[in-house]
């Protein structure tokens, strides 16, 4: 029982934890990393040889010295995907998004690049980029902690938590319990849980869905810039207390046929 229970506490941590972004194209981050480099060092000629039209306007040059302003004069100190998607619709180009976090001491240069083109063996055409220079401090502020929340943190976080745990353990004792009809349909069911409130960590707003279906009743969503915000979500776990009311009845009905038996 008490390896049951460590199995139960590793597998919610595991859900908790989330899983990392699936590791972008390598010519996608080839190619981000070629226009921050062009934008960084003001090369014009080498945006515009790389670019689309929108990128081809005597207006560039200048737009180019906004976006130098916010990148910071030191070395940077890490480089990292933090968002990517490619887009792929009939008889339109293949288009690609990415965002990439510059880390310099003490600040962040968020880039968000978009890309495109017409097909797999053809380059890819820079569409537009955006930068934002971010310090440590506010990236700190809008980052995880569990220091000077109010109750209601508190309580969506250890739901959280609770309702993995929960739903793990009602599984478990589906699938270990004596066989009864639709077992597996009722295992399934076990890691369901059913509505859901959401908190946004940073600012506290909440919301709530009535209809709402959630694997393990736990959630957690960032956006990809430095500073949106965690937001957390709990669902009630029905599906498990429904799975543990009936691999409960199981075995009970198991216990009574064999003190029938003798």
């Amino acid at each position: 029982m008490r390896g049951l229970a460590a199995a139960c506490v590793a597998l919610a941590m595991l859900a908790l934890a989330g899983c990392a972004i699936p590791k972008a194209p390598a010519d996608v981050e080839a190619a981000a990393d070629l226009a921050i480099q062009q934008a960084s060092s003001g090369d014009v000629a080498g945006l515009q040889k790389s670019g689309g039209p929108e990128l081809q306007g005597p207006e560039v040059a200048a737009q180019l010295d906004r976006i130098r302003a916010e990148i910071p004069k030191t070395p940077y100190t890490k480089a990292e995907t933090v968002q990517w998607r490619i887009s792929v619709a009939t008889g339109a180009p293949i288009q690609a998004e990415i965002a990439r976090d510059y880390s310099y001491p003490g600040q962040v240069a968020h880039w968000e690049i978009v890309l495109s083109r017409d097909s797999d063996q053809k380059p890819w055409t820079l569409r537009g980029l955006h930068v934002q220079r971010i310090s440590q401090a506010q990236v700190k502020a809008a980052g995880f902690s569990l220091a000077n929340r109010t109750p209601l943190h508190y309580a969506v976080f250890f739901g959280m938590i609770a309702s993995v745990l929960l739903c793990l353990f009602a599984f478990i004792r589906v699938i270990t319990a004596p066989k009864f009809p639709w077992k597996w349909a009722f295992a399934i069911l076990s890691l369901l849980a059913f509505t859901q409130f959401s908190l946004n960590w940073g600012t506290g707003e909440w919301g709530f869905q009535p209809i709402n279906i959630s694997l393990l009743g736990a959630a957690f969503l960032k956006g990809p810039s430095p500073l949106d915000p965690w937001v957390l979500s709990v669902g009630v776990p029905i599906g498990a207390l429904i799975g543990l009311w009936r691999a409960g009845k199981a075995r009970r009905d198991k216990a009574a046929a064999t003190r029938a038996a003798f």
